[in-house]
């Protein structure tokens, strides 16, 4: 799960990247061979993937102010593994500082929202969401073109807002 800041971003402690504005096109980049519909970009800032450790302090958090029902809906997945593993998984530390596996859509913009309220006491400077897909190429192109390090494409998926390209739409 990838985090997007829409806003100025003050004091945060996640680590993002500043993707500046760009045109891409989407046809090419999914392999038709078209010149029509580039798509602009604008600047954006991205996280690098959501850690387990930090998608346990949102659990922490949830689980102290709902019920034990809504609270195991957040768990990740059980298909992630055996129960044994996930149990390891899930109550262990050994995986705080990888990316959080094994949540749904629906749990990925929960914690965005979470995120949000909990970063922005008094009003909303900048708000966490998921990118949309033409936001995760640029950023995904603009880092590997700049020799940025980054976990973009590596072996996990990342939750998007819109589950198809843009290009279905133009």
């Amino acid at each position: 799960m990838v985090l997007l800041a829409s806003y100025t971003l003050v004091n945060n402690p996640t680590s993002f990247f500043n993707i500046p504005a760009q045109t891409i096109n989407l046809y090419k980049i999914i392999g038709v061979n078209t010149t029509a519909k580039e798509h602009t970009v604008k600047s954006f800032n991205i996280s690098e993937l959501i850690s387990y450790k930090e998608y346990k302090t949102f659990l922490n958090d949830t689980k102290n102010d709902s019920s034990i029902e809504y609270y195991q809906t957040l768990l990740p997945d059980s298909n992630i593994g055996s129960i044994e593993i996930r149990n390891k998984y899930i109550k262990g530390n050994a995986y705080d500082n990888l990316p959080v596996l094994g949540i749904s859509w629906d749990n990925a913009m929960n914690f965005c929202r979470w995120k949000t309220l909990k970063e922005n006491k008094d009003s909303i400077q900048f708000i966490y969401r998921l990118p949309i897909y033409s936001e995760w190429l640029a950023a995904y192109f603009y880092l590997s073109q700049n020799k940025i390090k980054n976990d973009f494409n590596q072996n996990y998926s990342d939750w998007l807002i819109n589950s198809k390209s843009e290009v279905c739409y133009n």
